[in-house]
């Protein structure tokens, strides 16, 4: 498995992952990236601004995405707690994997790939957010040596909890 940056061609194979992940979150109750909050759209400017990530299976199959941006303004300021470090991040964002493809660790693999990104990039410091019902990526952010470090107000008035991780040097 490999990761690299995302293309316009993978936008159907996106699509699908996207409208799973959407379905997903619906089905546990959690309002999450419904009504329209993240649409495709989101996906082919965050390729387009060279910020968007998959995850390739052995045949060359897209089975994740994600977006690793270098500023968020919802992280300027948290309505509660502190980030760790004031130094540049990059923010992950629309992290999704394909639903055939939960469960078997691709998410830590891509968490270990988005911590070598930022080191190639010069940036040791990783940021993101996640809903207060999303109890399994809260579980897989902790799991990937996250620190939970307050909540932040997003643009639809949403809630959402911040973690970051600082890497070594």
């Amino acid at each position: 498995m490999s990761y690299r940056l995302g293309r316009p061609e993978d936008r159907s194979r996106l699509t699908q992952i996207l409208e799973d992940a959407i379905q997903f979150l619906a089905d546990q109750g959690i309002d999450q990236w419904q009504n329209a909050s993240v649409s495709i759209n989101d996906l082919d400017q965050a390729i387009a601004d060279q910020e968007g990530y998959v995850w390739e299976d052995s045949k060359g199959q897209v089975q994740a995405f994600w977006v690793l941006a270098a500023h968020d303004p919802y992280y300027q300021t948290l309505s509660s707690g502190n980030w760790r470090s004031t130094a540049p991040y990059l923010a992950i964002h629309r992290f999704m994997v394909a639903k055939e493809s939960k469960g078997q660790g691709i998410a830590q693999q891509i968490f270990k790939a988005i911590e070598e990104i930022s080191r190639d990039q010069g940036v040791n410091t990783l940021r993101v957010d996640t809903h207060p019902d999303n109890r399994i990526m809260q579980h897989l952010i902790l799991k990937a040596g996250f620190s939970l470090t307050g909540e932040t107000v997003v643009g639809d008035g949403g809630r959402r909890l911040t973690y970051d991780k600082l890497l070594d040097r």
